[in-house]
Order: structure tokens, then sequence, then C-alpha cells
């Protein structure tokens, strides 16, 4: 019977240490939320690699936001050709461009979200076309 406890005992600790491997960020769906009144985005760095070309980046806020992008969310310097059809969609819970990805190079964007009539919080990360 101690063996028996012992083993139970001995199992449920070596679950408890298990935790699931954290997920990668995904370049095609950064996920954007608003805390204490500033951007967050799960990467800082959005990185593609030289063979990912023609592809949407699909940028989120969580569905029960009350943030919603502008209507020029996402502004990416430089970046003239390389990123087209920028937009908003999803009632201003998503907004994508499609990278075109024909060069390499950083690009910085800004990202700008509203509450309503309150000031747009805005948040200047990148995206690395390799």
């Amino acid at each position: 019977m101690n063996k028996q406890i012992l083993t139970v005992a001995a199992l449920a600790l070596m679950l408890a240490a298990c935790k699931p491997a954290p997920t990668k960020p995904d370049p095609m769906k950064p996920q954007v939320s608003v805390v204490d009144g500033k951007i967050n985005i799960d990467q800082e760095v959005i990185e593609f690699k030289p063979e990912e070309k023609d592809v949407t980046i699909a940028w989120q806020l969580p569905k029960n936001s009350s943030h919603r992008f502008t209507r020029d969310g996402i502004v990416i310097e430089k970046g003239e050709g390389e990123f087209v059809q920028c937009q908003p969609r999803s009632e201003g819970i998503e907004f994508t461009c499609l990278n075109r990805h024909t060069r390499p190079g950083d690009y910085k964007y800004t990202i700008k979200v509203q509450d309503g009539n309150n000031p747009p919080v805005v948040q200047d990360p990148t995206i690395r076309n390799r």
C-alpha cells in the first residue's frame, strides 16, 4: 500500500513539473493587445525567411477588445510596393497587409489602435525580410 502511495505521489510530482512547451509566435498572425494604455505585440520583430513571399500578415486584437485598428492602423516606413493591400478587417479587430517580400531589409512600422473617442495608442515595432 505504501509503495502504491509513493508511486502515485511520484507520478503527480512528475506531471506537475511538466509545463507545456511555449508556442512560437506566428509571424503571419501577430497578436496585439493594449495593457495599461500601451500596445503589446507578441513579437517585437516579425521575421520572414527568404522563401516566404506573398504572405498576408494579419495583426489581431483579442475578440473582446474595446480597441480597434484605425484606418491607418499599420503604416510601414519605406514599404511602398513591398507591403500592399493594407486594410482593417473584421470590424477593426484585425489589420492585414500583403508582404510581397521582393527585397530584404528591416521595415519599421507603426501600429495605431483606438478605444472609442480616446486618442490612438501607437507602437513602433519592425518587420524583417531576410
